[in-house]
């Protein structure tokens, strides 16, 4: 019963999560009014940093040794994600929301395949099927025509790849941290500092441009979606097995559909039709696969 209510509640607050990471999308874009990739990216890490730090002072304060540990911890996790948002947002500019979610989706097939090409991991044949399958849907979702892939889907995709990388060092470093919330404040800090040129350098960064929803996307982007959800989403994985975590960690993609179809009145063809539903039921595969191989 403990069990069960403990895995209800890492569930819910894996869902939590990607609420905020699919509302982020259009978080992005309304950033945007007043500010560049560069500047949204800096900001809502080091944002995310201070009132973290401010907030482990107050209500967890802890001794001068695991903050070092932490912060010496979280270095290239804050290096790798503060490059995946950097592509991402960079991406947004001139690509939209949804294609940027279901694109970036594209993480939980390419784990396993840079496991297998990096760490000699054993793969099924089966997950190289739904390796092409997956960039037939991608090719489909920027749509059919080569002119019409531009830069944006580009840093998108590789955006992807570089959040592979961070869900692996991630997986390494999850059994070394001693507060999984203070190495969120630290990966918070390292991102901020290694984006920090970008934003000297950004040409865009006006806040008196910005209008409620800009303001109200920058808070969100670094409090919901840096600062708790990543947190919500180490503390969560204690207790859920790695399928149902990633089929959770799926929903991010159709929950910034929901938002963009809602509040950015973006809207779909058919071919983008299809290439979503091959991206995520590619990625869905994937992981009912890797299941499966690990409980053979």
């Amino acid at each position: 019963m403990i069990k069960t209510m403990s895995s209800l509640k890492a569930s819910i607050e894996i869902f939590v999560a990607t609420v905020f990471w699919g509302f982020g999308f259009v978080c992005v874009v309304w950033s945007m009014e007043g500010l560049s990739a560069s500047a949204i990216t800096f900001l809502r890490f080091f944002i995310a940093f201070v009132v973290g730090w401010i907030a482990v002072f107050l209500i967890s304060p802890k001794s001068f040794a695991i903050h070092q540990h932490e912060l010496k911890l979280s270095m290239w996790a804050g290096l790798l994600i503060g490059l995946t948002l950097i592509l991402q947002t960079y991406g947004l500019e001139t690509t939209t929301p949804t294609k940027s979610a279901f694109v970036t989706t594209l993480y939980v097939i390419l784990v396993p395949l840079f496991s297998f090409l990096f760490f000699k991991e054993k793969v099924s044949s089966f997950l190289f099927f739904l390796v092409l399958l997956s960039l037939l849907g991608t090719y489909l979702l920027v749509e059919v025509e080569f002119s019409s892939f531009n830069v944006g889907d580009f840093l998108t995709f590789a955006n992807a790849i570089t959040a592979s990388f961070h869900i692996l060092y991630m997986n390494s470093m999850s059994r070394k941290t001693k507060s999984p919330f203070l190495f969120n404040v630290y990966q918070c800090l390292w991102a901020s500092v290694f984006t920090l040129p970008l934003f000297f350098f950004s040409s865009r960064w006006s806040f008196s441009a910005l209008t409620w929803k800009g303001y109200l996307g920058l808070v969100s982007l670094a409090l919901g979606s840096s600062l708790l959800a990543f947190y919500l989403q180490l503390r969560a994985q204690k207790d859920l097995s790695p399928t149902r975590a990633s089929l959770l960690f799926l929903l991010e993609s159709p929950i910034a559909l929901i938002f963009s179809f809602w509040l950015l009145k973006e809207r779909l063809g058919t071919f983008q039709w299809a290439g979503v539903i091959i991206i995520f039921t590619s990625c869905a595969l994937t992981v009912l696969v890797q299941n499966s191989k690990k409980n053979s």
